[in-house]
């Protein structure tokens, strides 16, 4: 039960993972035939017989051992000194170019897998090579020999046993060693590298099949023509990728001017175009100035003291009441004062009227008048 339950976990881990429905891209795996095939000759000549006839001069091209409509890879032992690279390398007798079309395939697809083939002629009688020696402590000589593929530095067209001088210069830096099957007597060389290069959009001037560069033994192999040679490509297709909107603005016209007299200072109109509106002046704004707070007067009839119909009664009664106070004040202060015992009252010039001792002088510029208190 607990292993039952494990996998169906695991099967919906994987199913949230991968989704169902979700395709992946398909790899299309198709044969593809070689566009344009040539072989050259180190031994050919080619240019003007002497004294000008006019008719080139080339070896019969039986001469070469390679049936008629084959392809021929040979090394007859010459070797050279490779100028950049200051060493000795083997020179081809015979070398074979081949070239594929696979300009269809979708820029940005990924090669999966491109490999040739190449059928030695069993009818050719002219196939040799030196029988394996094995010498102890030493490698093998002679056996098959060992073919690879390199980049011609530039194109080629059909040829069929042309002199070197026409053939294009390889570049073995990345050569591909050619695996050699005894039953079918055949090379097949896996290019898948060079494909993609191809596909990415680095120049296909096709492939060169020549001798290894530090071969020893001579050989000559021929092969069946370019319609017997297979190629099979394998890619996966790019994946489609959405594309990125842009933004682009608006274009802007600037208006356009009517032209000016310079002599007379006005404004020339040319026939179909309309003058253009003069800009309308732009004023300031105007400075928001807050209006002051209203003052606020009270009004006179609307005082506690005032009524409608005139004083109002608090008025009264404020007076009234200041009447009686005064009343009251003056009352008191008006009061008679009592005499003295032994002090009698005198009148003096003035208003006020002195109490003073009996007996005592009392001068005065005016007689004094006895007047009943």
């Amino acid at each position: 039960m607990r292993t039952a339950y494990r996998l169906l976990s695991t099967a919906v881990a994987v199913g949230a993972i991968f989704p169902f429905g979700m395709t992946s891209a398909h790899a299309e795996t198709r044969p593809i035939q070689v566009e344009t095939a040539a072989w050259f000759w180190a031994e050919q000549v080619g240019g003007e017989a002497a004294g000008g006839v006019g008719w080139p001069v080339t070896v019969p091209r039986p001469a070469s051992g390679v049936p008629e409509g084959d392809l021929a890879v040979a090394y007859a032992g010459k070797t050279e000194v490779n100028p950049e690279t200051q060493e000795t390398e083997a020179v081809p007798d015979k070398e074979t170019y081949l070239m594929w079309d696979v300009y269809d395939v979708p820029q940005g697809s990924y090669v999966d897998k491109f490999v040739f083939t190449m059928f030695v002629d069993p009818a050719a009688t002219t196939n040799t090579a030196l029988p394996e020696v094995a010498v102890p402590g030493q490698p093998a000589k002679g056996g098959q020999p060992i073919l690879v593929a390199c980049l011609p530095t530039i194109g080629f067209g059909e040829a069929d046993g042309e002199p070197f001088t026409d053939k294009p210069k390889d570049d073995c830096s990345s050569q591909i060693v050619g695996a050699y099957d005894a039953v079918k007597k055949s090379y097949t060389f896996d290019a898948s590298v060079i494909a993609q290069d191809w596909v990415d959009g680095l120049d296909n001037f096709g492939l060169a099949i020549r001798p290894m560069m530090d071969a020893t033994d001579p050989f000559q192999l021929s092969f069946l023509g370019a319609s017997k040679v297979t190629a099979t490509l394998t890619y996966t297709p790019a994946t489609p990728v959405a594309p990125v909107p842009t933004y682009e603005p608006a274009p802007f016209f600037p208006p356009v001017q009517p032209p000016v007299d310079t002599n007379t200072g006005t404004t020339v109109y040319t026939p179909g175009t309309a003058p253009q509106p003069a800009p309308v002046p732009q004023t300031a704004p105007k400075p928001v100035v807050k209006a002051p707070k209203p003052m606020v007067v009270q009004n006179v009839a609307a005082s506690p003291l005032r009524s409608s119909r005139g004083l109002s009664p608090t008025f009264w009664f404020a007076m009234i009441g200041g009447v009686l106070l005064l009343g009251t004040m003056s009352l008191i202060l008006g009061d008679p004062l009592e005499p003295v015992a032994g002090t009698r009252r005198v009148r003096t010039g003035g208003r006020h009227r002195l109490a003073v001792p009996a007996g005592a002088p009392v001068r005065s510029t005016r007689p004094i008048r006895p007047r009943t208190v």
